[in-house]
């Protein structure tokens, strides 16, 4: 049942548990307390608008986040920091609430950590009193996470997300009175993550686990201490979870997943919806927009726009959305759709991947859904290049097995010939791409959306994957087979009669997959025990693990099923 702030913050709910950390319960009491605590700093601050940046700590941010708002502030939220954001925002706040450590030169910044007590004390509920009317005019600024390295502030005031979690707690009031737990794998700063993570569980009084899920066997350990749970994700871990489902015992007590960020591809829907026996609702809309509509791929394949949005088709079959979540009325979405009434539409993907190739239209999207019906292909994504001021499409490919194994026998030319023959049915030969790569996945951040910029460095590169069979992944371990194909650059003149893989090159891939499922970043290793006792050739299949054995230190070797080992070596990360 949704309750608004002044009731929550001034009605006794004694004993009411509200958060999960580790083996500790925090009620709502204990968290009033704690954010009072802080509230007596954050009233010192003089700054209207103040920084919000706790990347690491779900709790120690909702008590942030709270304490600036009855301080009467502004709240500017950040996903990380770097010179250019500071910079930035220098000119509108000097102040930054954060638990991390902001080491910038010649930027005079000051630091408020936050501090959590866990109280064990009655509050005095009086301190809120005729705060309210204030507090809904407070300006909340995100940061879209989008696809490239320049994200845009949009600014949203409290209100307009109190409203669109009212309207959603209103139409899941059914789910909301089994009193499920939260958990989830997404983070409270960005919209998706402060809207459905942050306030919707907490205007619900639902409890909420605070650790933040990134591997799939975290999942299943929720399941097996929660009863009842409600699962906010992305379609980038559901895709990781479809692809591991045999290596877990998931259970069937999830009574609804949410999923935002990017469209959930059906085949993952389907076999998700079958591993849990749930639903999966999914959210579409914007940090501009909020939601504008959903759908349950379970019933049918529209999506079905919210309660308090109006839509209306543009002549470029765009959509204008007009609600109170919106930051200006009416607001295009670049997607273009196919109105099906006023209240349904089917998403048919972005207008600006619309391009123009040989002076004739492509729908980039529509030819991507070709692609991944292909035997050998997955997952494919498309982008315009310029070839010697020649315009040309360049492909991501994320093959099947039966691709990878394909590749692997016949080498890259035939798979090329075999993927043209194929989309040739569909298209005129001269739209199909004209350079491509091979990846294990496509590039995307926490949110699901594709990386653009990673991708244009990826064409630009000229260093080739190996083919990857991932076979564990958990948090602490990844083990894969590995096959570097003898297409590969690397192996052009090391040796011309027998050619070898460079050492630096098996260490450039243990450390491209340290970053890629275990997010440590290259500049900060250092290497030690590195042994070489073997080479790998071209197209030899070798297995790489990489295990973590302290938080700052991992192993890693190369080695193939009969115990021979072809190098190893020890990764220490220096903060």
């Amino acid at each position: 049942m949704f309750r608004d702030l002044e009731s929550i913050f001034t009605k006794n709910f004694k004993n009411t548990i509200l958060f999960y950390d580790e083996n500790k319960t925090i009620t709502l009491d204990d968290f009033k307390n704690d954010m009072c605590n802080f509230l007596n700093e954050t009233k010192l601050i003089e700054d209207k608008t103040v920084c919000l940046y706790i990347p690491n700590n779900c709790y120690l941010f909702y008590v942030s986040f709270f304490a600036l708002i009855f301080s009467n502030k502004d709240i500017v939220l950040l996903s990380s920091i770097n010179e250019d954001i500071i910079n930035n925002l220098i000119s509108t706040s000097k102040t930054f609430v954060s638990t991390e450590a902001i080491n910038l030169k010649n930027l005079e910044i000051k630091i408020i950590p936050p501090k959590a007590y866990y109280a064990k004390k009655d509050i005095d509920n009086n301190v809120f009193i005729n705060t309210f009317d204030n507090l809904s005019k407070r300006t909340i600024s995100f940061f879209t996470s989008g696809s490239t390295s320049t994200p845009k502030c949009i600014n949203k005031t409290l209100s307009s997300l109190l409203v669109e979690v009212k309207m959603h707690s209103d139409s899941l009031s059914k789910i909301l009175e089994s009193n499920p737990i939260v958990i989830s794998t997404i983070v409270p700063f960005h919209m998706y993550g402060m809207l459905w993570r942050f306030l919707f569980s907490f205007c619900n009084l639902l409890r909420q686990d605070l650790s933040t899920i990134f591997y799939p066997e975290e999942l299943e350990h929720k399941q097996n201490i929660y009863e009842k749970l409600i699962f906010i994700s992305t379609p980038s871990f559901m895709d990781r979870i479809s692809s591991y489902t045999s290596l877990y015992n998931f259970k069937d007590n999830i009574v609804k997943i949410f999923s935002s960020g990017n469209l959930l591809k059906n085949e993952t829907c389907s076999l998700i919806n079958k591993t849990f026996n749930t639903e999966v609702y999914e959210i579409y809309g914007s940090t501009e927009t909020g939601g504008i509509a959903y759908r349950n791929q379970r019933i049918d394949e529209y999506f079905h726009v919210f309660s308090e949005v109006k839509i209306k088709l543009n002549e470029d079959s765009s959509l204008n959305i007009e609600s109170p979540f919106c930051v200006e009325n009416p607001f295009k979405i670049n997607d273009g759709v196919t109105l099906i009434n006023d209240r349904t539409f089917l998403l048919n993907g972005r207008i600006d991947r619309i391009v123009k190739i040989s002076d004739k239209r492509l729908s980039l999207p529509e030819m991507e859904e070709k692609f991944s019906k292909c035997q050998y292909i997955k997952e494919c994504y498309l982008v315009k290049l310029f070839d010697n001021k020649r315009e040309v499409l360049g492909a991501i490919f994320v093959l099947t097995d039966l691709g990878k194994e394909f590749v692997i026998k016949n080498g890259k030319k035939k798979l090329h010939i075999e993927i043209k023959k194929y989309i040739n049915n569909f298209y005129d030969v001269s739209f199909f791409p004209r350079k491509f790569r091979i990846l294990e996945r496509i590039p995307k951040n926490s949110q699901g959306k594709i990386l653009k910029d990673k991708i244009m460095e990826l064409f630009k590169s000229k260093v080739s994957e190996p083919i990857t069979f991932i076979t564990t992944l958990t948090k602490d371990y990844f083990e894969a087979d590995l096959v570097f194909l003898d297409s590969a650059s690397y192996f052009e003149g090391h040796f011309p009669i027998f050619p070898i893989l460079p050492g630096v090159m098996g260490l450039h891939f243990v450390f491209k997959y340290l970053s890629d499922y275990f997010s440590v970043s290259y500049s900060k290793c250092v290497i030690s025990k590195l042994k070489y006792t073997n080479i790998i050739s071209p197209n030899m299949r070798v297995c790489l693990k990489i295990k973590k054995v302290f938080d700052n230190e991992f192993i890693f070797e190369y080695t193939n099923n009969k115990e021979t080992q072809y190098s190893s070596g020890k990764i220490i990360i220096n903060e």
